[in-house]
């Protein structure tokens, strides 16, 4: 590609008459710059290239990646950086942080979230291929968590002859979780116990919140989650309830939404799926 360009430059000055020198100087500084961006486009798809075939943590990025953290932390207050390596990109690095992934600069002075797609040989979503990895991961993780909590944190809809679990996240306000709801007899005929937690996704102290708790401090707390998953409300005097537990697992496990749907082993099912492809999803995993 210089020598086209050398070729070029000789050509112009062949042929350029003195009358012509303001053209010839202002198309002589048009093919030097083409030049120096075409050179600065090949240094940068080599260093790129031999960040995605490497991406292996050396010293000197280890190094990087602790302070990077420090002045994330530091920069973004209440951001915790949960983990960082390497991103696909030259100087560039992936971090998680409160269930998103986060691209940031080797200075940590510029950071984006978005969808980072590679279109080399084929096109491929490295972010959702991250994000893939992240929740494959953290599937024993909320397994274990929701083993751990008490019967009386959930409200359980069984069905008469259990087959599968799930464990549901909904908010009060939700209108797919609304809709789950209201396939409860379908689910529980087809052998699966439903059990709720609560995840107000306006935040705690707001109205979901209240909606929640009331339901939780119901003495017929099956009724109470009736009514208000049909848009109405309850009733109940305060008590002390795990609702604000369950919202602090939202982070923990990665929900950006609800209804979040949990499986026995942990896996993740974001969003209302119809009672038999949600049977089915259960079946094919053998749970």
């Amino acid at each position: 590609m210089q020598l086209i360009y050398l070729n070029k430059i000789s050509f112009e000055i062949k042929n350029c008459l003195i009358s012509d020198t303001e053209v010839f100087l202002k198309s002589f500084f048009k093919i030097l710059i083409m030049s120096a961006l075409f050179n600065s486009s090949l240094s940068l798809a080599a260093a790129e290239n031999n960040a995605v075939a490497n991406n292996k943590v050396d010293a000197f990025d280890q190094a990087a990646m602790e302070a990077i953290k420090s002045k994330v932390e530091t920069r973004l207050k209440g951001m915790v950086v949960n983990s960082i390596k390497p991103a696909p990109l030259a100087n560039w690095f992936e971090i998680v942080a409160g269930g998103e992934i986060y691209y940031v600069t080797r200075n940590a002075d510029h950071l984006f979230t978005g969808q980072l797609i590679s279109i080399k040989d084929e096109v491929v979503n490295l972010t959702e291929r991250s994000k893939v990895a992240l929740d494959s991961a953290r599937s024993p993780m909320r397994a274990k968590v929701l083993a751990g909590l008490s019967d009386d944190s959930f409200v359980t809809f069984a069905a008469k002859e259990e087959k599968h679990r799930v464990d549901v996240f909904i908010d009060a306000d939700c209108g797919y979780c609304r809709k789950l709801h209201q396939r409860m007899d379908e689910m529980n005929d087809l052998g699966i116990t439903v059990r709720y937690l609560g995840f107000p996704r306006a935040g705690l102290g707001t109205a979901s919140h209240k909606k929640l708790e009331e339901a939780w401090c119901s003495v017929d707390q099956k009724t109470a989650l009736d009514k208000v998953m049909a848009g109405g409300r309850v009733v109940a005097e305060a008590c002390k309830n795990p609702v604000a537990d369950h919202y602090r697992l939202v982070p923990q496990f990665g929900l950006t939404g609800t209804p979040a749907v949990i499986f026995s082993n942990g896996d993740l099912i974001p969003g209302y799926m119809e009672p038999k492809r949600l049977l089915a999803e259960l079946e094919k995993r053998g749970l």
